[in-house]
């Protein structure tokens, strides 16, 4: 804890907690553990694994895409990063484009893309509408996955929230 006050006022911006967190850990003289396949977050340029866990997303196969966790033979990422926007035919997912009273009484769900969308698109709309192809088939399959999975993660969590706080949830989607 005494990095990060003094981390701050050197870097008083996004990711300052990270690099205080290093420091310390350099201080320290930490062991750490790579961990390669934790995390899965940007469809990496050139479509290398970058130290992400696409591998895993890799080995569903396309039908599994939108629903994963139902692939006994599936192992996945542990987290899913929301850092990025994803997007596949007219299908987006940025968590800055989600409606701020999600978690409410009152929101409806987020519409989920279809379960054969990497088979639908091999290009995305941008938010000015231009087309963009996309003519890696592992960067339209990991897309797909991303769009799949945060779009489900997120119903899922405002669908607890409207179980649990509110007098008749309403699962209707956008």
């Amino acid at each position: 804890s005494e990095f990060v006050p003094r981390v701050h006022d050197e870097y008083p911006h996004l990711l300052a907690e990270m690099y205080a967190y290093c420091i310390a850990a350099a201080h320290l003289q930490m062991p750490h553990q790579l961990v390669l396949s934790l995390m899965v977050s940007n469809v990496p340029p050139g479509f290398r694994s970058g130290g992400e866990g696409w591998d895993l997303v890799d080995k569903i196969e396309d039908s599994q895409l939108c629903a994963p966790a139902s692939s006994q033979s599936s192992i996945l990422p542990s987290v899913l990063h929301y850092c990025q926007t994803y997007m596949l035919g007219e299908w987006h997912f940025y968590k800055k484009r989600i409606q701020h009273d999600i978690f409410s009484c009152e929101a409806p769900l987020l519409k989920e893309p279809p379960h054969d969308i990497a088979k639908l698109y091999n290009y995305s709309l941008t938010y000015s509408g231009n087309k963009v192809m996309m003519t890696n088939q592992k960067a339209v399959t990991r897309t797909a996955f991303m769009l799949c999975t945060l779009t489900h993660a997120v119903n899922e969590a405002a669908l607890f929230y409207q179980e649990h706080h509110c007098e008749a949830p309403k699962p209707q989607t956008l």
